[in-house]
């Protein structure tokens, strides 16, 4: 049976992000989540030391409690296994995927990944290539912290945003819906 051309199937899907780490079944891999029509094998106990939501969602009065496969429609393939990644302590993660880590870390309240990624966004911003960085790409990080509570990245996207043209400034902070605070 052919595969149609506009439905990728899983592994054109999933070439652009490795998944190596998570296809086909481990002797300890536990639970499928399947992401984008990706089965992603997991380890129940590492996402549930990893984090309180998975813990809630695997060990509490949930439904997910007691499947073998977990569909996440609202995940996209590209940063969730990235993520998935970060969880996992034989795993290392490259740096320039913080600013997507960071919405998930946050929303699976995964405290130490959020300050990882809040330090990397850090070392990016104040690096040596700081006069590189456009005023667009600053405000969007602005946004990402005031999204996820990143007071330290907040703050050095604000410092960083003084240095543009305040016309430049002014409009990336209306387009990026920056609090009144920040601006």
């Amino acid at each position: 049976m052919a595969t149609r051309v506009d439905q990728p199937n899983e592994q054109t899907k999933s070439e652009a992000i490795d998944i190596s780490i998570f296809i086909g079944d481990s002797e300890l891999s536990d639970l499928t989540l399947i992401v984008e029509e990706i089965h992603i094998h997991v380890i129940r106990a590492v996402l549930s030391l990893s984090s309180p939501v998975f813990t809630e969602m695997l060990e509490g009065e949930w439904k997910e409690k007691n499947q073998s496969e977990i569909y996440l429609p609202e995940k996209k393939l590209d940063t969730f296994v990235p993520f998935l990644r970060c969880l996992y302590p034989n795993l290392k993660e490259q740096a320039e995927n913080a600013a997507s880590i960071l919405p998930l870390a946050s929303e699976y309240q995964v405290v130490k990944l959020m300050e990882q990624c809040e330090d990397t966004l850090l070392t990016f911003i104040e690096g040596p290539a700081t006069n590189d960085i456009p005023c667009e790409e600053v405000c969007k990080y602005l946004s990402l912290a005031e999204q996820h509570e990143r007071t330290r990245l907040s703050e050095c996207c604000a410092k960083r945003l003084s240095n543009f043209p305040f016309d430049k400034r002014k409009k990336c902070l209306t387009e990026n819906n920056i609090s009144w605070e920040n601006q």
